[in-house]
């Protein structure tokens, strides 16, 4: 009866819930795996992450092959921007796990296979990106906004109305937690500084659900409303819009 219940106890302990990665590491995860697709890219992010610290964990290396498509950059500028802002982050330790995405940076580097080292041209005559660029260099982003069917009932201004109310919400916790505006996640502080543009989807509750769980283990910034009804999901400009559309098969809203 002992060894049983010992078993019992050990069969609990392993099961125990392993506390996720941060929205930084999964930045890195992402960045490394664009960088693969992009030679350009490659050569800065190892330049980069070879000014980052030493780590004194060494990273399991099969992490790097978690995939990450919500967080996969839409282009060489956006790459660009988000590895100024990680890097900037991992050295005000920002992250409860820096020291992971030191390690899992600097071990992915180390298997990019580079032959020539070339200069990164993104296409703006003398662009230099040292930090935050608060949408001074701009980016189109869009914010992702989801309803559930409840919402087919309401009118064009009601859905704008909750529109706005769900983006200032989000707004607002996102400037908090960064405690400055030059600390914002570049994707937010482009579409906060720029053109405010949003894609409208329609999902049922449990899509919603599962797309939320997802994010929450990304650390992908949302806000989501508490109404059964009348569900909304409001999702950061840094989200992969594309391949959510892909993984939950959910449609756009036309305007």
């Amino acid at each position: 009866m002992k060894i049983e219940n010992t078993a019992k106890i050990v069969s609990k302990k392993i099961k125990l819930k392993i506390r996720p990665h941060s929205y930084g590491y999964n930045i890195a995860l992402a960045l490394l795996e664009y960088a693969q697709k992009n030679i350009l890219f490659a050569w800065e992010l190892k330049k980069l992450t070879s000014k980052l610290p030493d780590s004194y964990i060494n990273s399991a290396h099969k992490q790097l092959n978690k995939k990450n498509e919500l967080l996969t950059p839409s282009d060489k500028l956006t790459a660009m921007k988000r590895s100024y802002w990680l890097a900037e982050r991992i050295n005000n330790n920002s992250f409860f796990d820096t020291e992971e995405i030191i390690s899992v940076l600097k071990n992915g580097v180390k298997n990019f296979k580079l032959s020539t080292p070339q200069q990164l041209v993104i296409g703006i005559v003398g662009l230099a990106i040292p930090g935050p660029t608060l949408g001074i260099i701009s980016t189109k982003k869009k914010f992702t906004m989801i309803f559930n069917p409840g919402f087919a009932k309401l009118s064009k201004t009601e859905i704008a109305k909750k529109s706005v109310q769900m983006s200032l919400e989000f707004m607002k916790k996102s400037i908090i937690k960064a405690k400055k505006l030059e600390n914002l996640d570049p994707d937010i502080s482009d579409w906060f500084f720029g053109d405010k543009e949003t894609n409208f989807y329609i999902a049922t509750n449990q899509q919603i659900k599962n797309i939320k769980n997802r994010l929450e283990e990304l650390g992908i910034p949302n806000v989501e409303t508490n109404s059964i009804d009348q569900k909304i999901l409001a999702v950061s400009p840094a989200l992969n819009a594309y391949h959510m559309e892909i993984l939950w098969k959910i449609k756009k809203l036309e305007a």
